[in-house]
């Protein structure tokens, strides 16, 4: 639907007390139980998906996690530095997980699957998370290798 969300943000009690994404999305969203269900076919995470957000919120504190909405062709995750305390200054990365595959910085790879994400980090923007001016890195790969690219300060 068109006023369905584009992110949902991961924050570290996700893996500290459970994987609970429908009380997430209860949360963030003012709606019904009922379409909070219709939101968790949007914003569902696999097994490998999972792993990589339990590493990556365990491992880095100072960045802030988002799930893309995944009908809307805008990545798999969406993750910002949140070290400066000037959003212009916080990079951003926006994630593709291909199981197996070498990374690919700038998009390559992943076919229509990053076609909407300006739209995803406008949402950011609109809150104010980062700044029409904050880096943007499109990356697309196998997690443990997009784990590795994020922890040697590629994105800053």
């Amino acid at each position: 639907m068109a006023d369905d969300p584009l992110l949902l943000r991961l924050p570290p009690t996700l893996v500290e007390h459970g994987f609970y994404l429908d009380k997430l999305l209860n949360q963030q969203f003012s709606r019904p139980w009922s379409a909070v269900y219709q939101l968790r076919e949007l914003f569902l995470v696999s097994g490998p998906e999972r792993r990589f957000v339990r590493k990556f919120l365990r491992s880095y504190r100072n960045w802030w996690l988002f799930r893309c909405n995944q009908a809307q062709l805008c990545g798999d995750f969406i993750a910002v530095d949140m070290s400066s305390p000037q959003p212009r200054l916080r990079p951003v990365v926006v994630i593709e997980l291909k199981q197996g595959q070498d990374l690919r910085v700038g998009g390559g790879g992943a076919g229509n699957q990053f076609q909407r994400s300006p739209a995803a980090v406008a949402t950011l923007v609109t809150r104010g998370v980062i700044d029409a001016q904050s880096p943007i890195t499109l990356v697309c790969g196998d997690q443990d290798i997009v784990l590795a690219w994020i922890a040697s300060g590629r994105p800053a």
